[in-house]
């Protein structure tokens, strides 16, 4: 296996992380004075961990535990000080007691997270199996990219058509979950595969990727999926800075073409809010100004109010919880729809959800023992599948979509949801990865 370089740019933004980590532990001092010592004591504690793991990302920020680090602080990390000075109104009014069982439980999500990540899973699990290990790919031609460029048009005609993962509108054939997943990840897998090959050939193929990922966005707009945009994005980003750090044979020039779609990223989620308002009512706007743009942002995208809801319906931090998943399986709920019934009014069939938080599921669920199991099986996917892209990212890209993916989707595994829709996500994307694995390799063993 070899080590990924310490490049340039990660020490430069390992540098900045830590510096803004050791200001945020004094200011977040100052704000906690006087709060109640068992809240001081758990934050603190959630504080020490998160620094345990950036330090042992120094040599990549965005390997498993600098990114769980990192997401928790946006999720849960930052607002839980802020709402106890009462700095911030805008995600309500939470005391101090809630906020100490909601710390309580993020800290063993992290310990969970933790335990999962440092066992070499790489090993045991046939990650290598399904990328294959083998380069899979020769450079990308002109044929392949019109075959890329007509799947992904159709995928989006076909979504728009039939409301798949349209804001507000119930899909108008049966399978549609099924048929969403294989034309959503389809396609973005074909364009971050596009993007990972296409950036280590030169400008005219990273050209061909980037109009596939114009094209996925595009519609996302159409569909009022404001989130989804910012998600492709995401996933753009981390195929560039892997592949920055891995593959050295070529320098990719990585700024400019994110500029590029961080300069359109606002437009379209404007335009996508447009849509959703004229079909669904609400804001017709994302953000009039970078300012609300940000601040809508970080609203929809924090994990504790969240969290909230769920630890106070609970009541004291329990255990088990009375293993509350068998009484919702009589119901026939998911731990998502009992919370967006029970707390938000959200009816059935009404496409809607506020959710319950990534821990909050689990913890709801199973109590504090299913929030440890939980995200030690998410640390568990999230090692093996880094050290195998550590192991053969150089000669295979597809290893890089893999963890692009995964790692868009822990996002939402802490400030939105962790269910059984998370896992089924999962295992639905590694079979769509073995399959295009299958598929770039009949293309290279053809063409040769």
């Amino acid at each position: 296996m070899f080590q990924l370089e310490e490049r340039r740019i990660n020490r430069i933004t390992f540098f900045i992380l830590v510096t803004l980590l050791l200001s945020w532990i004094c200011f977040a001092f100052m704000l906690l004075y006087g709060s109640k010592t068992n809240l001081l004591v758990a934050y603190f504690s959630y504080l020490i961990i998160s620094t345990i793991f950036i330090l042992a990302s120094k040599k990549d920020i965005f390997s498993p535990l600098g990114l769980f680090a990192i997401l928790g602080f946006q999720a849960f990390g930052v607002n839980i000080p802020l709402l106890s000075s009462k700095s911030i109104t805008i995600l309500g009014i939470i005391n101090d007691a809630t906020l100490y069982k909601i710390t309580v439980v993020v800290i063993v999500a992290q310990l969970g997270f933790f335990f999962g990540a440092i066992i070499p899973w790489n090993r045991i699990l046939p990650f290598a199996t399904i990328i294959s290990s083998r380069k899979n790919t020769k450079n990308i031609s002109f044929p392949i990219f019109i075959i890329f460029f007509a799947f992904i048009a159709l995928a989006g005609i076909i979504r728009i058509k039939f409301h798949l993962g349209e804001a507000g509108t119930q899909p108008t054939i049966p399978f549609a979950g099924i048929i969403q997943y294989f034309l959503y990840y389809g396609a973005i897998i074909v364009a971050l595969w596009t993007l990972a090959q296409g950036s280590r050939q030169g400008k005219t193929q990273t050209l061909w990727s980037l109009v596939l990922i114009l094209i996925i966005a595009a519609t996302q707009v159409m569909l009022g999926w404001r989130g989804g945009i910012i998600h492709v994005l995401i996933m753009v980003f981390f195929i560039f800075w892997y592949n920055t750090l891995i593959y050295s044979e070529k320098k990719i020039k990585v700024l400019g073409w994110l500029l590029i779609l961080l300069i359109l990223v606002p437009s379209f989620m404007n335009q996508a809010s447009k849509i959703r308002s004229d079909r669904v009512g609400g804001e017709s706007s994302y953000g009039h100004s970078a300012e609300a743009f940000g601040s809508k942002f970080i609203t929809r995208t924090q994990g504790t109010t969240r969290l909230a809801g769920v630890v106070d319906l609970v009541g004291e931090l329990t255990l088990t919880n009375n293993f509350m998943l068998f009484e919702l399986r009589k119901k026939g709920l998911s731990s998502t729809q009992y919370i967006d019934r029970k707390l938000y009014g959200v009816v059935k069939g009404q496409s809607h959800s506020v959710g319950t938080s990534g821990p909050g599921g689990p913890y709801l669920c199973f109590g504090l023992l299913g929030v440890f199991f939980s995200y030690f099986f998410l640390g568990s996917f999230f090692s093996g599948l880094y050290n195998t892209m550590k192991q053969f990212g150089k000669t295979n890209s597809l290893t890089l979509v893999w963890y692009a993916i995964t790692s868009h989707t822990l996002f939402g595994a802490l400030s939105e949801n962790f269910n059984m829709n998370t896992l089924k996500l999962m295992f639905i994307v590694a079979i769509m990865v073995f399959s295009f694995g299958k598929f770039v390799t009949t293309y290279r063993n053809h063409s040769s």
